[in-house]
Parts: structure tokens; sequence; C-alpha cells
């Protein structure tokens, strides 16, 4: 009986994906319903007031992407701008892609540069940003000597590590 628990496919209800994720009810609803980075639930969409909106492991592990972008401060430009890039692809992708793909990948850290707008202007030039993932066999070069950017460091192999565990922990229940 255990194994046959062991091979069905995970559901999530909105309340057990806030509190894998640690999202507020307020924010997983911005992001579906404003249908920000292809977010939505794919199990079971019901619309209207006490709907229930039912999520796969995959959706749970977008949300999750989506979310620690969001914590660390990125604008919803630049995290379409990561989730993109994770797919390598110039149009919309979507968050649940972007997850998946970080995951095969192996990706540990994700590293967003960019130009402060103040600097951006006075050099009289648009604010570029550059997004990388870094990978545990690839140091961590920088050098601060003149540098004018911003650097955030956002540490996705960790968390998606520990979404996974609970998300695991959860099966069990």
């Amino acid at each position: 009986m255990e194994n046959q628990k062991e091979n069905l496919p995970l559901i999530f209800e909105s309340a057990d994906v806030t509190a894998l994720v640690g999202v507020p009810p307020v924010n997983l609803n911005k992001f579906i319903e404003r249908k920000l980075y292809g977010l939505a639930p794919s199990v079971r969409a019901e619309t209207g007031r006490g709907g229930r909106r039912i999520f796969s492991e995959t959706d749970v592990l977008g949300v999750g992407l989506v979310w620690w972008l969001f914590e660390s401060g990125l604008r919803s430009q630049t995290i379409q701008c990561v989730i993109n890039e994770a797919n390598r692809k110039q149009r919309q992708s979507t968050a649940n892609d972007a997850a998946t793909a970080l995951i095969e990948a192996g990706a540990m850290v994700l590293v967003v540069e960019s130009t402060l707008t103040s600097v951006a202007r006075s050099e009289d030039s648009r604010a570029p940003q550059r997004v990388c993932f870094l990978h545990e066999d690839r140091p961590v070069k920088f050098d601060s000597k003149g540098c004018l950017k911003s650097v955030l460091f956002v540490p996705i192999g960790n968390l998606f590590a520990r979404l996974r565990k609970m998300i695991s922990e959860f099966r069990r229940s």
C-alpha cells in the first residue's frame, strides 16, 4: 500500500502551497489572478470565491522560484528575465519550466548583476542587467575595483533542495 502512495502524483491545495513555499496567500492569489510568470494551478483551477485550486508538484516548484525572486527584491520585469534566461528563451517563459530547467541543470546560485539607474543615467546608457546561474564546479569571481553595479546572489540550489525535501515529507504524511 505504501508503494502505491509513492507512485501517485502529488496534488496540493493553495494552503499546502503557501505552507510549503512560505508565500502569503494574498501574494499567491495575485500571481495567479494576474497570470504572472505563467503561474497557474495545472490540476484544477476553479474560479470564483471559494473555488478550489489544485496544484502539481511542478507548480509548487515554479511558485517557489517566483517567491524567492520576489522576496529577494527583484521587480516583475527582472523576474521574467530570470525565468526566460533559465529557459534560454527571449519570449515569455513559465516559472514551472524555469524551475525544472534549473533543477535539471544543477544550478546552485542565481546571479543578477545590474547597473544602478542613477549611474546609467549619468553615463547616458540603458541600465543593462546580466543573469547567470552558477554551479558547484564554477567558482565565483567578483572584482569590486571600479564597480558601479549591484550584484544579487540567490541560493536557488539550496532553496530547491529544501522545498523538494518538504514536498517529500508531505508525500509521506
